[in-house]
């Protein structure tokens, strides 16, 4: 609505001078618009807003989370056994070593959701960041105004 306001003060101003001074006024007010530190400030501000709603609004979605574990075990056991080597005349009694080596794999894998049900108190900090998002969009507006009016008492 604001943006009605300025556009039918600006053809209520055209209709008032002459076409080349009509064209300046429309330039400089489009290089006020875009160049205006207090509006740029104004637009950064809804941006900050928006994302501040936006963190907020996370709380309530749905929090997903993946895990995944891939292992290698191997195990090497030393055995000893004992033999007995028969030799002509006398029993001799060895000790053999041997080694076993055991391997295996492991995977686990896990998948958790997470949904808050009634959290209250997220919702209303929502609805207030919707409400701040709303204001700054206003100031922003209102801003604009204040400086077409700045413009246009200056210019003339």
């Amino acid at each position: 609505m604001a943006s009605r306001l300025i556009a039918c003060a600006l053809l209520a101003l055209m209709s008032c001078r002459a076409y080349s001074e009509t064209l300046s006024l429309l330039d400089l007010y489009e290089h006020t618009l875009a160049s205006h530190p207090v509006l740029k400030g104004r637009e950064y501000a809804i941006d900050q807003a928006s994302a501040e709603k936006y963190q907020v609004l996370a709380k309530l979605l749905p929090q997903i989370m993946a895990t995944g574990t891939l292992s290698w075990n191997e195990m090497t056991q030393l055995q000893q056994s004992r033999t007995t080597v028969l030799t002509p005349g006398r029993p001799t009694s060895v000790i053999v070593s041997d080694s076993v080596t055991n391997s295996y794999q492991g995977t686990r894998g896990i998948i958790q959701a997470r949904q808050a049900l009634f959290d209250v108190p997220s919702v209303l900090r929502l609805l207030g960041a919707q409400a701040t998002v709303h204001q700054t969009e206003q100031d922003l507006e209102a801003a604009r105004m204040a400086v077409a009016a700045d413009l246009i008492d200056r210019y003339f």
